[in-house]
């Protein structure tokens, strides 16, 4: 194996938010923000779908997780390859002396309604938030960290929702953030020459973070780590549904009145919780705080994840699950990755 247990499950946050140690010592680091241009060329699906207002949006959530919507409801009308430039927001860290552990760089993908700076568990700010910090937990085992936004969350390019940000787009510009980290000369790694990378993937990122390990050329990805995963896509349905979702420029127009009206955020504190917390099981300031900094939803990446098909016996390298996630499998891991 390429990385130790101890490390990966050192570094293993669940699903559902828990606390880091208290009293760790915190390491010196140094992070640097920035815009990285991507070029990538990726399939898109054409999607029948069009959505003006919040009945459009419930309307295509009802037809997407209908018991018979594999014989109802057809989205995809064919497909394109495109190619296609973003920029992307995102933020390399590395502890400040250095050292042999520094050139393992943990490459954080996250899920749906978030951006790096807010996963739960990635780099909160909230009050109270310390002994929730992924990154700085990684920077003071003497990991590097590379975290970025995918397109249409946070800092990156916000495409149009139905036809951009789709999830195979997604997968591709993971893959080229990789080596472009991996890269001995990246500008983006602040002199660091990284030797090793071990993906992390949180819910929705998770499934990014393995199609991008699939098709990853032998040697560029060292672990996989995969948090808040059940290794198939049946939980959109719940996912979506729970969320009762409504267009974000028309929910919150001061904030997102500019975006286009693809993109979905859910009606309440209550129906994002249900995407991803189980009382009694975590801080509510956690998702107060998810709530009043979240991102909205494409629903363009929803509608084409299940698409890919996922070869998981093409994953040669390590790979660590968390065994309770929510609300992809109602708490257990355990069966369905067994089955998958």
């Amino acid at each position: 194996m390429l990385l130790d247990n101890a490390l990966l499950l050192s570094l293993l946050p669940a699903a559902v938010v828990v606390g880091f140690s208290t009293g760790e010592e915190t390491t010196a680091n140094v992070c640097q923000d920035f815009q990285i241009p991507v070029n990538i060329t990726s399939t898109r699906f054409l999607l029948n779908i069009e959505i003006e207002d919040n009945w459009d949006a419930v309307d295509s959530i009802f037809n997407a997780t209908r018991r018979d919507t594999l014989t109802t409801f057809q989205p995809v009308t064919g497909n394109i390859t495109v190619a296609a430039r973003y920029n992307i927001g995102a933020t390399f860290c590395t502890p400040e002396l250095g050292g042999k552990k520094s050139e393992t760089v943990l490459l954080l993908t996250h899920g749906s309604m978030q951006g790096r700076e807010f996963v739960p568990y990635w780099n909160p700010t909230f009050n109270g938030s310390d002994r929730y910090n992924f990154v700085q937990h990684a920077l003071n085992t003497g990991y590097s960290v590379f975290l970025y936004d995918r397109i249409g969350n946070g800092q990156s390019s916000r495409p149009d929702p139905i036809s951009e940000v789709q999830y195979q787009p997604q997968v591709e510009i993971l893959s080229t953030l990789a080596n472009l980290v991996k890269d001995k000369q990246s500008p983006y790694t602040l002199g660091v020459k990284v030797n090793k990378i071990v993906h992390v993937g949180h819910s929705f990122g998770s499934f990014i973070v393995l199609s991008s390990t699939i098709n990853s050329p032998v040697g560029l990805i060292d672990g996989v780590i995969l948090t808040g995963f059940s290794g198939v896509f049946t939980w959109l349905g719940l996912f979506t549904t729970g969320g009762q979702a409504r267009v974000a420029a028309l929910s919150q127009p001061s904030k997102w009145g500019s975006l286009l009206h693809g993109y979905l955020t859910p009606v309440d504190i209550y129906a994002l919780s249900y995407g991803g917390f189980k009382s009694p099981y975590f801080d509510h300031d956690v998702a107060q705080s998810l709530f009043d900094q979240q991102y909205p939803v494409a629903i363009g990446e929803q509608l084409t994840a299940g698409t890919t098909v996922l070869n998981l016996s093409a994953i040669q390298v390590p790979v660590q699950v968390g065994s309770h996630p929510v609300s992809e499998l109602n708490f257990s891991t355990l069966a369905m990755v067994v089955g998958s």
